[in-house]
């Protein structure tokens, strides 16, 4: 990482002071991430420099307030391939996977020190089987998971899935990192360093945001990004369970995009639970879902754009409800591990108007559009940049609300 992994107001020489405030280990809790789900939470202080309740404390002086909302996206690390609580129970606690999701707060980056007693709290041969197993290839998958595991390696006596380490944020709505997300931390940032927080608005999330490198698109040369987006009314058994769920975020997801024909990292979603006002003012709860989702990911060229643009749109306008519901289902078993408890129906799939194809200046070279023929239906077709002008563009638009 650009920023060295380390977090507000600390620096590397802080590691090399013996027993600091009287300890025999030297953490400075950075991160934590769910598993099996791969939520992440990441602490304020790595997002920006300068907060000012921010140090080098083992966790955030302003508790939960001290870090970001849960976010979450399909291609971290810690999910790229097996399973971590298989790793964490074999070769971490030495027991038996039941299957129990748990939490971990660590220090990314792997940045720590510790005493010779307190390494020497595990015998050698641990720390011996645990080299075997990070020494079959280069770069390992186990290898972001030891990053995770290795306050629990020093510490046996608090291992992470008895307890927690941090008070964390609690889990309300997990997004995937996107707009959405982004939003979220800029308000957090906001709340942390105050009104004088005037550059809140520049959040460097490929350097702040562990495993979050691929979030900004970026095109160059004859590269193009298509982006749309729209939403999705969905009824669910037992809703704010399902929009606090983690799994069920990346069953949604990748539900949509399964459906979409994009990859998992193409497609980012924030769910909400849809209320209805009754008398006296009262809300309650219904028991349906909106689920609003952007579609963003980048293509070789302006010509592969615009035969992209058309396949996806064709695709979200030919979604099939009783399909995705089904696919969101299978989803969220796969990355529960178990058999789904929720019953989930589409009551409704809002496909885009538009996508736009967008270069490498950030300029709209084309926007594939959906034109309603009134006598034969919906088709699809692409209007270049060149050969129209914005006004004419609003006005096939505005064609198709009236159509």
């Amino acid at each position: 990482s650009a920023n060295g992994h380390l977090s507000d107001k600390v620096s590397f020489e802080d590691y090399l002071q013996p027993f600091p405030e009287g300890r025999d280990s030297k953490f400075v809790m950075s991160a934590s991430s769910q598993f099996p789900s791969g939520a992440q939470s990441t602490r304020l202080g790595m997002v920006k420099q300068g907060l000012p309740q921010e140090g080098g404390d083992f966790c955030p002086k302003q508790g939960a307030d001290g870090w970001t909302d849960w976010w979450f996206t399909p291609d971290h690390p810690h999910l790229r391939s097996g399973d971590m609580l298989d790793f964490y129970h074999k070769y971490i606690s030495l027991d038996k996977n039941e299957g129990k999701p748990m939490t971990m707060s660590f220090s990314q980056g792997a940045r720590f020190a510790a005493s010779r007693a307190r390494i020497q709290a595990r015998p050698r041969a641990y720390y011996a089987r645990l080299l075997a197993a990070l020494s079959k290839q280069m770069s390992p998958q186990e290898g972001y998971w030891m990053e995770a595991s290795w306050y629990d390696v020093l510490h046996p006596e608090s291992m992470q899935y008895k307890t927690d380490l941090c008070a964390l944020p609690q889990v309300r709505d997990i997004m995937t990192l996107g707009p959405y997300a982004i939003d979220s931390m800029r308000q957090q940032l906001i709340k942390s360093a105050g009104a004088d927080c005037t550059d809140c608005d520049d959040i460097d999330v490929d350097r702040r945001l562990y495993g979050a490198g691929d979030f900004k698109i970026q095109p160059t040369g004859d590269q193009v990004v298509l982006k749309t987006g729209g939403s999705a009314i969905i009824i669910v058994n037992e809703p704010t369970k399902f929009v606090e769920d983690a799994n069920a975020t990346v069953g949604v997801q990748k539900g949509i995009s399964k459906k979409a024909g994009v990859s998992d990292n193409a497609v980012m979603v924030t769910m909400s639970v849809i209320t209805s006002r009754r008398l006296l003012g009262r809300q309650l709860a219904t028991q349906k879902v909106k689920v609003d989702y952007i579609i963003e990911y980048m293509v070789s060229s302006k010509e592969g754009g615009k035969t992209e643009s058309d396949k996806l749109l064709a695709a979200l306008k030919a979604m099939d409800s009783s399909a995705l519901a089904a696919e969101i289902l299978t989803q969220i078993e796969i990355a529960s591990g178990t058999p789904s408890k929720y019953t989930v129906t589409v009551e409704s799939f809002t496909a885009p108007t538009a996508i736009s194809v967008l270069n490498a200046q950030g300029e709209v070279e084309e926007v594939t559009v959906t034109v309603v023929a009134r006598a034969t239906g919906t088709a699809g077709g692409s209007i270049l940049k060149s050969d129209i002008s914005m006004a004419t563009f609003l006005m096939v638009l505005l064609a198709q609300f009236l159509a």
